[in-house]
């Protein structure tokens, strides 16, 4: 049950974790035919007068097992969360934040490790040691806890003030496990958690003369935790805004290529005026040094 002392829609309290229920005893497992590519098994669960209908995904060389989630929600002050036992020992988890990652404890020593019985995070959030971990991605879903060996991820709520009808409905929404080996950011959960948010997307569109290279990238990187976090329109109309940032919380050198000629790069703040620092653009192929969780801002044109 879900009732918070104060907000209703705003708050999640403590208690509201301490009592769980399953979500039910009524389970269909199917597995529907599947080819080479991809592999399927829906599991439909019924609690109340909700249903729930999760298919989870298994594609060829792909390293994360994908739940496809579609919920018809009806209840009243309910939390619903997915839990997952990972077979480690750490004294903290791991969560993605906006251009950066933090550590949140597995334990509640304190009163400070016992607020955090529900945190946020944003694309990823990892719970594992040395030997390997887990790693569950999410395309809409921020709220987690972790305790002990477990990771939860939040998947709903129904409150009943200011909205009653509030997450009421269908709702769809996908999540994936991703197993670690070693530490997360080097094992590719940034990229991970981008893609799931992100997914690749094919146009039936062709080149005006109806010809493509058999390879091209209209932005390579070197470096395997330099990010783009945005490529836009200046808002001043002259050239184009690229942002990145580095991810792994080191010093990063790196050499940024371009598929299209770059005539030139100026260093910008966050606002898009320009910084008196040099750069270094040779044949569109721009070159820079960022600090640990750096955001860097580039005009390009």
């Amino acid at each position: 049950a879900d009732y918070p002392n104060e907000y209703d829609a705003w708050d999640i309290d403590a208690p509201a974790l301490a009592n769980r229920l399953l979500l039910g005893d009524q389970v269909t497992v199917t597995i529907p035919d599947g080819d080479e590519l991809a592999r399927t098994v829906i599991v439909e669960h019924t609690f109340g007068v909700s249903r729930v209908s999760q298919s989870f995904v298994v594609k060829s060389a792909s390293r994360q097992v994908d739940v496809v989630t579609e919920i018809d929600w009806h209840e009243s002050k309910r939390l619903v969360k997915v839990a997952f036992p990972v077979n480690a020992r750490a004294l903290h988890a791991t969560y993605e934040i906006a251009y950066g990652h933090v550590q949140r404890p597995t334990h509640r020593n304190t009163s400070w490790d016992q607020a955090q019985f529900e945190v946020c995070a944003h694309h990823w959030a990892h719970l594992g040691d040395p030997s390997g971990g887990l790693a569950v991605l999410n395309d809409a879903k921020y709220g987690h806890d972790a305790l002990g060996n477990v990771l939860r991820l939040t998947l709903l709520r129904s409150p009943k003030s200011p909205d009653p009808t509030a997450d009421q409905g269908h709702h769809a929404f996908t999540y994936a496990l991703m197993p670690v080996s070693g530490e997360p950011i080097a094992a590719g959960v940034v990229a991970a958690g981008a893609d799931l948010n992100s997914p690749l997307f094919v146009s039936g569109r062709g080149s005006p003369n109806g010809t493509l290279a058999r390879n091209l990238s209209f932005i390579t990187i070197d470096h395997q935790h330099v990010v783009v976090e945005a490529f836009k329109p200046s808002h001043d109309g002259d050239g184009v805004i690229m942002r990145v940032r580095e991810s792994r919380g080191t010093a990063a050198k790196a050499t940024i290529e371009f598929g299209i000629a770059v005539r030139s790069a100026q260093r910008s703040d966050h606002t898009e005026r320009p910084l008196d620092q040099t750069v270094m653009l040779t044949n569109s192929s721009l070159s820079i040094e960022l600090s640990a969780f750096e955001v860097a801002t580039f005009r390009l044109r």
